[in-house]
């Protein structure tokens, strides 16, 4: 259900290109889903739930994030035909996730 939201998220903008790759897909949204986890503390268990669902959100925008950084791992910033994108070190996705103990 999260690859279909991420579809729909990402389409008419510049990520079109990423709807009907599954895959890659999958892959962002593990990332991100990783991501929420380990800043949160979060261990899933023998439940259905892989993240706390009050970040969903979260993992959503992760997933984005990590789709529009894709040919740019491990710059903070990257130019092309005049357009300039830069990261931070933490992005606002994941700053909103409570670090520490998850109370879920």
């Amino acid at each position: 259900m999260l690859v279909q939201i991420l579809k729909d998220r990402i389409a008419d903008t510049d990520l079109e290109y990423w709807v009907d790759k599954d895959a890659k897909l999958r892959y962002a949204l593990t990332y991100a889903i990783s991501a929420v986890n380990s800043r949160c503390g979060f261990k899933p268990k023998n439940t259905t739930a892989l993240y706390p669902i009050k970040y969903e959100m979260n993992v959503l925008e992760g997933a984005v994030w990590y789709l529009g950084k894709i040919g740019a791992e491990g710059y903070s910033s990257t130019s092309e035909n005049g357009v300039s994108v830069s990261w931070k070190e933490t992005p606002e996705w994941l700053l909103s996730v409570a670090g520490g103990m998850c109370v879920c």
